[in-house]
């Protein structure tokens, strides 16, 4: 097996900083996020990443982002073969 070459003290200090910048930024993104919207940086990745997606959820998170305020949107239900259908919602 070959030796892995570890990082040089340049090369340390840029990462280390790098590491804390993400940190940080992170950080300020979830605060953010949740003073604005009532999520956590961890909801958000699932709802961006759902929607991309084929399938009940993704149907949901569209329909509620397109549904005029004050109004309930149709939501999405598996049928027994995997599609989705929308429904209004209760």
């Amino acid at each position: 097996m070959d030796e892995v070459k570890w990082l040089s003290n340049d090369e340390q200090v840029a990462w280390r900083a790098w590491l804390a910048v993400n940190a940080q930024l992170t950080a300020r993104m979830n605060r953010d996020l949740q003073a604005k919207n009532g999520l956590s940086l961890a909801d958000y990745d699932v709802l961006v990443n759902s929607d991309r997606r084929p399938g009940p959820l993704a149907a949901n998170v569209r329909a509620r982002r397109q549904a005029p305020v004050g109004e309930e949107p149709a939501l999405a239900s598996g049928d027994a073969d995997g599609r989705s259908r929308a429904r209004r919602a209760p």
